[in-house]
Protein backbone atom coordinates (compact mmCIF):
# COMPACT_ATOMS: atom_id res chain seq x y z
CA UNK A 1 0.00 0.00 0.00
CA UNK A 2 1.37 3.71 -0.87
CA UNK A 3 2.04 5.95 2.23
CA UNK A 4 0.55 8.64 2.52
CA UNK A 5 1.74 11.89 4.05
CA UNK A 6 -0.55 15.25 5.73
CA UNK A 7 0.61 18.53 5.95
CA UNK A 8 -0.50 21.42 8.32
CA UNK A 9 0.29 24.79 6.96
CA UNK A 10 0.71 27.10 9.25
CA UNK A 11 4.20 26.54 11.17
CA UNK A 12 5.04 23.42 8.86
CA UNK A 13 4.81 25.20 5.18
CA UNK A 14 5.12 29.10 6.28
CA UNK A 15 5.91 30.76 9.37
CA UNK A 16 4.28 34.47 7.88
CA UNK A 17 1.71 35.93 9.88
CA UNK A 18 -1.73 38.00 9.79
CA UNK A 19 -1.03 41.46 10.67
CA UNK A 20 2.38 41.30 10.90
CA UNK A 21 2.74 44.72 9.77
CA UNK A 22 1.66 45.61 12.73
CA UNK A 23 4.88 44.26 14.84
CA UNK A 24 6.36 47.71 13.59
CA UNK A 25 3.82 50.19 13.04
CA UNK A 26 1.42 49.82 15.90
CA UNK A 27 3.76 46.71 18.36
CA UNK A 28 1.09 47.94 21.25
CA UNK A 29 -1.75 46.09 18.71
CA UNK A 30 0.38 43.48 17.67
CA UNK A 31 0.91 42.35 21.57
CA UNK A 32 -2.72 42.45 22.17
CA UNK A 33 -3.56 40.30 18.34
CA UNK A 34 -0.03 37.39 20.19
CA UNK A 35 -2.11 37.41 23.88
CA UNK A 36 -5.66 38.43 23.43
CA UNK A 37 -6.45 36.65 19.43
CA UNK A 38 -4.28 34.07 18.26
CA UNK A 39 -3.77 32.56 21.55
CA UNK A 40 -5.68 29.46 21.59
CA UNK A 41 -7.66 28.91 25.23
CA UNK A 42 -11.14 28.67 26.61
CA UNK A 43 -10.95 32.42 27.28
CA UNK A 44 -10.10 33.26 24.22
CA UNK A 45 -12.55 31.86 21.61
CA UNK A 46 -13.38 34.76 18.72
CA UNK A 47 -10.49 33.61 16.26
CA UNK A 48 -11.40 29.55 16.65
CA UNK A 49 -14.88 30.68 15.89
CA UNK A 50 -13.85 31.99 12.79
CA UNK A 51 -11.66 29.19 11.88
CA UNK A 52 -14.91 26.98 12.56
CA UNK A 53 -16.09 29.21 9.98
CA UNK A 54 -18.74 30.55 12.28
CA UNK A 55 -18.53 34.01 10.23
CA UNK A 56 -16.82 35.62 7.43
CA UNK A 57 -13.80 38.33 7.50
CA UNK A 58 -15.78 40.83 7.48
CA UNK A 59 -17.08 40.03 10.67
CA UNK A 60 -13.87 38.79 12.67
CA UNK A 61 -12.56 42.88 11.55
CA UNK A 62 -15.90 44.44 13.23
CA UNK A 63 -15.37 42.57 16.10
CA UNK A 64 -11.61 43.37 16.17
CA UNK A 65 -12.23 46.83 15.55
CA UNK A 66 -14.87 46.86 18.65
CA UNK A 67 -12.06 45.08 20.74
CA UNK A 68 -8.99 47.49 19.96
CA UNK A 69 -11.05 50.47 18.94
CA UNK A 70 -8.92 50.60 15.65
CA UNK A 71 -10.78 51.91 12.34
CA UNK A 72 -12.20 48.95 10.33
CA UNK A 73 -10.41 50.48 7.10
CA UNK A 74 -6.77 50.17 9.04
CA UNK A 75 -7.18 46.64 9.87
CA UNK A 76 -8.63 45.46 6.59
CA UNK A 77 -5.94 46.87 4.55
CA UNK A 78 -3.13 45.02 6.94
CA UNK A 79 -5.35 41.89 6.98
CA UNK A 80 -5.31 41.92 3.15
CA UNK A 81 -1.63 43.28 3.16
CA UNK A 82 -0.43 40.13 5.52
CA UNK A 83 -2.51 37.90 3.62
CA UNK A 84 -1.18 38.19 -0.10
CA UNK A 85 2.52 38.22 1.51
CA UNK A 86 1.98 34.81 2.71
CA UNK A 87 4.55 32.53 0.96
CA UNK A 88 5.56 29.12 1.05
CA UNK A 89 9.56 28.65 0.15
CA UNK A 90 10.05 27.38 -3.56
CA UNK A 91 12.30 24.46 -2.51
CA UNK A 92 9.58 23.25 0.28
CA UNK A 93 7.36 23.13 -2.66
CA UNK A 94 9.54 21.97 -5.28
CA UNK A 95 10.66 19.00 -2.83
CA UNK A 96 6.75 17.97 -2.15
CA UNK A 97 6.35 17.71 -5.74
CA UNK A 98 9.02 15.02 -5.99
CA UNK A 99 7.36 13.20 -2.90
CA UNK A 100 4.18 13.11 -4.96
CA UNK A 101 6.17 10.89 -6.99
CA UNK A 102 6.09 8.30 -4.09
CA UNK A 103 3.49 9.43 -1.67
CA UNK A 104 -0.05 10.45 -1.61
CA UNK A 105 -0.03 14.13 -0.39
CA UNK A 106 -2.58 16.27 1.56
CA UNK A 107 -2.91 20.22 2.97
CA UNK A 108 -5.18 19.98 6.40
CA UNK A 109 -5.32 23.28 7.76
CA UNK A 110 -7.04 24.99 10.94
CA UNK A 111 -7.88 28.16 8.77
CA UNK A 112 -9.76 30.86 7.36
CA UNK A 113 -12.05 32.02 4.09
CA UNK A 114 -9.70 34.28 3.28
CA UNK A 115 -6.91 31.25 3.03
CA UNK A 116 -9.03 28.61 0.46
CA UNK A 117 -9.71 32.38 -1.66
CA UNK A 118 -6.11 33.64 -1.88
CA UNK A 119 -3.23 31.90 0.05
CA UNK A 120 -3.97 28.90 -1.61
CA UNK A 121 -4.04 30.32 -5.43
CA UNK A 122 -1.39 32.84 -4.97
CA UNK A 123 1.12 29.84 -3.73
CA UNK A 124 -0.47 27.40 -6.36
CA UNK A 125 -1.10 25.11 -3.88
CA UNK A 126 -4.14 23.67 -5.05
CA UNK A 127 -1.78 22.59 -7.92
CA UNK A 128 0.48 20.69 -6.19
CA UNK A 129 -2.33 19.47 -3.40
CA UNK A 130 -5.19 17.18 -4.94
CA UNK A 131 -6.59 17.45 -1.14
CA UNK A 132 -6.63 20.69 0.58
CA UNK A 133 -8.88 20.87 3.81
CA UNK A 134 -10.02 24.23 5.70
CA UNK A 135 -11.58 23.53 8.92
CA UNK A 136 -13.42 26.83 7.61
CA UNK A 137 -15.47 24.70 4.91
CA UNK A 138 -16.44 21.64 7.67
CA UNK A 139 -17.07 23.98 10.40
CA UNK A 140 -14.39 22.40 13.28
CA UNK A 141 -11.04 22.04 13.67
CA UNK A 142 -8.23 19.70 13.78
CA UNK A 143 -8.95 19.10 17.60
CA UNK A 144 -12.43 19.03 17.23
CA UNK A 145 -14.50 15.92 17.18
CA UNK A 146 -11.99 13.32 18.48
CA UNK A 147 -10.01 14.16 15.01
CA UNK A 148 -12.74 14.00 12.02
CA UNK A 149 -11.14 16.39 10.23
CA UNK A 150 -8.23 13.98 10.08
CA UNK A 151 -10.52 11.24 8.82
CA UNK A 152 -12.15 13.62 6.49
CA UNK A 153 -8.69 14.02 4.97
CA UNK A 154 -7.78 10.58 4.90
CA UNK A 155 -11.33 9.84 3.21
CA UNK A 156 -10.43 12.30 0.90
CA UNK A 157 -7.05 10.92 -0.43
CA UNK A 158 -8.45 7.88 -0.60
CA UNK A 159 -6.11 6.11 1.69
CA UNK A 160 -7.85 4.68 4.81
CA UNK A 161 -5.28 3.81 6.70
CA UNK A 162 -3.95 5.35 9.41
CA UNK A 163 -1.28 3.07 9.85
CA UNK A 164 0.62 4.14 6.02
CA UNK A 165 0.26 7.66 6.99
CA UNK A 166 1.94 10.46 8.33
CA UNK A 167 1.06 13.96 9.69
CA UNK A 168 3.27 16.59 10.23
CA UNK A 169 1.88 18.91 12.33
CA UNK A 170 3.26 21.76 15.16
CA UNK A 171 0.13 21.36 17.31
CA UNK A 172 1.12 18.92 20.13
CA UNK A 173 -2.68 17.62 20.42
CA UNK A 174 -2.88 17.00 16.55
CA UNK A 175 -0.19 15.19 16.69
CA UNK A 176 -1.29 13.11 19.55
CA UNK A 177 -4.97 12.53 18.38
CA UNK A 178 -3.28 11.06 15.00
CA UNK A 179 -1.30 9.11 16.53
CA UNK A 180 -4.12 7.42 18.79
CA UNK A 181 -6.16 6.90 15.26
CA UNK A 182 -2.97 4.49 14.65
CA UNK A 183 -0.88 6.69 12.11
CA UNK A 184 2.58 8.35 12.52
CA UNK A 185 2.93 11.66 13.63
CA UNK A 186 6.31 14.55 14.07
CA UNK A 187 5.55 17.13 15.92
CA UNK A 188 7.15 20.49 13.87
CA UNK A 189 8.60 23.54 15.00
CA UNK A 190 9.67 26.63 13.28
CA UNK A 191 13.85 25.67 13.83
CA UNK A 192 13.87 22.58 11.44
CA UNK A 193 13.96 22.31 7.91
CA UNK A 194 11.45 20.27 6.23
CA UNK A 195 13.67 18.57 3.58
CA UNK A 196 16.49 17.60 6.31
CA UNK A 197 13.16 16.26 8.35
CA UNK A 198 12.71 14.29 5.68
CA UNK A 199 15.88 12.66 4.79
CA UNK A 200 16.45 11.44 7.92
CA UNK A 201 12.52 9.87 8.65
CA UNK A 202 12.65 5.96 8.29
CA UNK A 203 9.03 6.31 6.73
CA UNK A 204 9.99 8.14 3.35
CA UNK A 205 13.10 6.57 2.65
CA UNK A 206 13.57 9.26 -0.09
Amino acid sequence: MSKAILFDFDGVLTNDLIFVGFRKKNPKLWNFLQKEIFVHNKKHTLFKEYMRGEFNYKYFLECLSAQTKVPYQELEEEFFSSIYSIKVDNLILDFISKLKKKFKVALISDNIDIFSQIVVKNNRLDELFPVIINSFDYGFLKTDQNGELLDIAIRAIRHNDYKHSLMIDDCKTVVKIFKKKGGRAFLFNQSQNLKRFFSRYRFFNC
